[in-house]
C-alpha cells in the first residue's frame, strides 16, 4: 500500500498524554507519559545484537509484572467470557496488534505488547500473533520475532478482513484506525468474527458529537460530518468496559472489549451492511495520510 497511515494529535500543553498513540517523525526523542525516553549518544551507536539483548531483558521484566497483575486476568477473564458466550472459547483465534508503537523507545508499548503476549498464551492459544506498526525499529523487529510474534509486512491501514475469530488489540489507537478494522469486515459474514480491546466507542462517539457542536460553534456555520463505522456499529455492539487497574495507569486507560454477537450480526437488515460508511479524513478523523502530512 503506498500511503502509510499516521495518527495526528493536537497539542493541549503539559500533562501525561492518554489519547490515541503517537508517532513522530524524530524518533530519537519520544515522550510517552510517565516514561520520558530520550536517546542519549551513546546508546544510539550500540549494535542491533546489544540492542535486542536489552530490550528482551526489559520485556521480561514487564510480562512478569503483568503476570501478577489483576489487570491481566480481569482482561483474561473478560475475554474468555466472551469467547465462551460465542461458543469459541479453545478453538485458534488470531491476536494482531495495531499501533502499540516502538518498544525499543516507549514502556508503554512493551507493556501493551507483553499483554498482548499473555493473552494469546492464556486466551487465544493456538491462533497467530501478528504486529505491525510504522515506526517499528529494527530491534523491535527481531524481538517481535523472537517472541513468537509474525510481522504484517505492510501497511494495511487497518483494513484487515478476517474468516475467523480475531482479537484487533489497538489500545489508544485513533478513530480512523478502528473506523478501517470495522470497514474491512463490515458484512453479515464476518463482523461476527471480530473482537477489539481498544479505546471506548461510546467514548469516541461522545467526543465526536462534542467536536461537531464545537466546530460549528467556532465557525459559526452548520458543518455536516460523515458518520463513521464506530458511530454505527453502536446499534449492534456489545461493549465491556476493561477496568484499569493497572499501574502505570496511562498504560491501559479506557479500554474496552468490542464486540458482534452472532445473533445481533444476522439479525441486522441487508440495509444496515450496505450503507457502509465511508471514511473521509478531517480533523475529527485523526488519520490522514503521510505524504498529506
Amino acid at each position: 500500500m503506498a500511503s502509510e497511515w499516521k495518527t495526528v494529535v493536537r497539542r493541549t500543553g503539559g500533562g501525561r498524554r492518554s489519547g490515541p498513540n503517537t508517532y513522530v517523525k524524530n524518533a530519537n526523542t519520544r515522550s510517552n507519559g510517565p516514561f520520558a525516553y530520550q536517546m542519549s549518544a551513546a546508546k544510539s551507536t550500540r549494535s542491533i545484537e546489544e540492542k535486542v539483548l536489552t530490550l528482551k531483558t526489559d520485556m521480561k521484566r514487564r510480562m512478569d509484572e503483568l503476570q501478577e497483575s489483576k489487570f491481566s486476568r480481569k482482561l483474561a477473564a473478560i475475554l474468555s467470557r466472551s469467547f465462551e458466550t460465542e461458543g469459541i472459547l479453545g478453538s485458534p483465534i488470531d491476536v494482531v496488534c495495531y499501533g502499540l508503537g516502538s518498544y525499543e523507545h516507549s514502556a508503554n508499548a512493551q507493556y501493551q505488547l507483553g499483554c498482548a503476549l499473555l493473552l494469546h498464551k492464556e486466551v487465544c492459544q493456538t491462533g497467530s500473533l501478528m504486529v505491525f506498526d510504522p515506526m517499528l525499529t529494527e530491534a523491535d523487529l527481531q524481538v517481535s520475532r523472537d517472541l513468537g510474534c509474525t510481522i504484517i509486512e505492510s501497511n494495511e491501514e487497518g483494513k484487515r478482513p478476517v474468516d475467523r475469530p480475531t482479537l484487533f488489540f489497538m489500545p489508544h489507537c485513533s478513530k480512523g484506525l478502528y473506523h478501517n478494522t470495522l470497514y474491512a469486515n463490515w458484512n453479515i459474514d464476518t463482523l461476527h468474527n471480530v473482537y477489539i480491546v481498544g479505546n471506548s466507542f461510546s467514548s469516541y462517539s461522545d467526543r465526536r458529537w462534542q467536536f461537531r457542536a464545537s466546530y460549528d460553534i467556532q465557525h459559526g456555520v452548520k458543518h455536516h460530518f460523515e458518520q463513521t463505522c464506530i458511530e454505527k456499529v453502536l446499534e449492534l455492539v456489545t461493549e465491556e468496559s476493561i477496568e484499569n487497574c493497572f499501574v502505570p495507569e496511562a498504560v491501559f486507560n479506557d479500554l474496552s472489549l468490542h464486540h458482534f454477537p452472532s445473533a445481533k450480526v444476522k439479525a441486522m437488515p441487508m440495509e444496515f451492511w450496505s450503507n457502509r460508511p465511508e471514511l473521509l479524513p478531517g480533523a475529527d478523523t485523526e488519520l490522514i495520510p503521510s505524504g498529506k502530512q
